[in-house]
């Protein structure tokens, strides 16, 4: 039985026991994850996101377990990027850990 909270309209659920979904130290949670997320590498094809090229591919995302960075060479890339996947991000419910952005 997994014990969970929601944030609804900001505000923390009370405690809520279920059978259904996956625990975070579940070794199958990555898998499914990954599963989910399967069309987000082909989440543009806009040539302004200016990818960078490695080894020998446009590559624009990289992905590992529940991690990712997006790649631009240029600001105007970046924020196309990320405005792309703002609306990804919506349509399958994902959050963000603010905890764990960052821009360089």
């Amino acid at each position: 039985c997994l014990k969970v909270w929601y944030v609804v309209n900001g505000v923390l659920t009370n405690r809520i026991h279920t059978n259904k979904g996956v625990r975070k130290e579940c070794i199958l949670a990555p898998l499914l994850f990954n599963l989910y997320i399967n069309d987000l590498p082909g989440l543009t094809k806009d040539p302004m996101i200016h990818m960078p090229m490695i080894l020998n591919t446009y590559c624009n995302i990289l992905l590992y377990a529940d991690n990712m960075i997006l790649l631009s060479y240029s600001q105007v890339g970046l924020s196309r990027l990320l405005s792309s996947f703002s609306s990804y991000r919506q349509d399958k419910y994902l959050l963000l850990n603010l905890n764990k952005n960052y821009g360089v």
